[in-house]
């Protein structure tokens, strides 16, 4: 977890003009209210710089917080900075969480409730660690959300392997795969996945690492220097309405299971997918706009504040397209 504190080097022209005999400067995002608006003031008198220091002096006038504060954990992006954490928002936004049992929607409301969205349509993606993962759609033509995906785990890597046979050409992948990885195959059929309780694209992508036996397959892929992965299967179940859709699990672990017997290295394979899941978004952005004229997507979730994922956000989806974060409440409570 970054802290809100950033270190930068001053160069000799810079020190020279404002005489200044240090090194560096460390940029702080600005948790303390007083102190901020202090430093926009000293700002519009040429001051740039503030050193705070520890002194037993007396002073003409004295700052007494009723509640103590706390720096915000910030998560520092390529586009933009991310709250973790933070003490100093609306307590009102509490409030509005706490109405929801579902993490996933409690954040959305709140997001919403920032960003003043309740007369636009907006698709909403929660992308945790910690929580249940949700796609949702909130409009005023429906009065509410809804959700468009929810994640399902299978309950063990039997029931996994036992859907993938009666998949098309499936018992024919699950045969080749058993023959040329015998034991990552067995290996697999032993592990308990019984401990992965958040239904969610994180625990899937676990679910991946256990089956082709990679270690972390978002870390192996946000270290991937390719530009581009394989194409990984994301689908939806079939489904005829546009709402409450299952994800297709057993094409999403097939797709990586071929590749593997391909001899597709795992790095490689890891970068399709973490990225094919980004494109699967904006595919499915599409498809729920073509009925119901959105207005933009929203980001919330644990997972947005990390660099890489925000990277293919900001590349894979319209440039156009209006994109709402979470403001002073934090990305995930």
């Amino acid at each position: 977890m970054e802290k809100p504190v950033i270190d930068f080097n001053i160069n000799a022209i810079y020190k020279r003009a404002n005489k200044i005999d240090f090194e560096k400067v460390k940029i702080s995002y600005p948790w303390d209210l007083v102190l901020y608006l202090l430093s926009k003031e000293l700002l519009e008198q040429e001051i740039e710089f503030l050193s705070i220091e520890e002194t037993k002096d007396n002073f003409d006038i004295e700052v007494v917080y009723d509640k103590s504060l706390t720096p915000p954990n910030i998560s520092v992006t390529e586009n933009r900075i991310f709250l973790l954490g933070n003490s100093c928002y609306d307590e009102r936004l509490d409030e509005i969480y706490d109405k929801f049992d579902e993490a996933s929607k409690s954040q959305f409301t709140v997001l919403l409730d920032e960003n003043a969205l309740y007369e636009k349509s907006i698709l909403n993606i929660f992308f945790s660690s910690k929580y249940d993962d949700a796609i949702s759609l909130y409009s005023p033509k429906i009065d509410g959300i809804i959700d468009i995906v929810k994640f399902k785990l299978p309950n063990s890597i039997e029931e996994l392997f036992a859907e993938i046979k009666k998949s098309k050409n499936g018992e024919k992948l699950l045969n080749n795969y058993k023959e040329k990885f015998p034991e990552i195959y067995e290996k697999a059929l032993q592990t308990d996945i019984s401990t992965l309780h958040k239904n969610s694209i994180y625990s899937l992508w676990e679910i991946a690492s256990i089956v082709l036996e990679i270690d972390n397959i978002y870390s192996k892929a946000s270290h991937c220097i390719l530009q581009k992965g394989p194409r990984i299967d994301y689908k939806l179940n079939k489904n005829d309405k546009l709402f409450n859709n299952e994800f297709d699990f057993v094409s999403f672990i097939k797709s990586g299971i071929s590749f593997k017997l391909a001899g597709v290295d795992e790095k490689t394979i890891s970068l399709g997918y973490v990225e094919n899941y980004i494109y699967f978004l904006s595919d499915l952005f599409d498809k729920v706009n073509e009925e119901f004229e959105l207005d933009g997507i929203s980001f919330c979730g644990d997972f947005i504040g990390k660099d890489f994922i925000n990277k293919l956000i900001n590349k894979i989806f319209n440039k156009q397209l209006k994109i709402y974060y979470n403001r002073d409440f934090p990305i995930q409570k």
